[in-house]
């Protein structure tokens, strides 16, 4: 497990994250704030699932574990739900497979 530091979204939208390897046993993003992306390249050749560990409900009034799908060969941005924060700003996420994935986070 390996922890994950947000780079900040300069004003004309850049940012210079580091991509580092997917860990078998999850990652952490650190300093999350509810304007946190978490970025996935799947340089894998089939399709893999992150699954975030709910902390507080959601709006549908239940503590979940939101997923999301990156197909295979795919760059995806996902924005962290503000339910997965906990009361450190850290998030818990998961892989169903990390060959050949790289992840990092941005916030704005």
């Amino acid at each position: 497990m390996a922890n994950i530091t947000p780079v900040q979204v300069t004003a004309d939208g850049a940012a210079a994250y580091t991509a580092a390897a997917a860990s078998g046993g999850g990652d952490t993003v650190i300093n999350a704030t509810t304007n946190t992306s978490l970025i996935v390249v799947n340089g894998g050749g089939s399709s893999i699932t992150i699954t975030f560990t709910g902390v507080t409900a959601s709006n549908h009034g239940v503590v979940d574990n939101p997923t999301r799908t990156v197909a295979a060969g795919k760059t995806q941005i996902i924005p962290i739900p503000d339910y997965v924060i906990n009361s450190s700003s850290q998030v818990a996420v998961a892989y169903s497979a990390v060959t050949s994935v790289t992840v990092g986070a941005i916030k704005d």
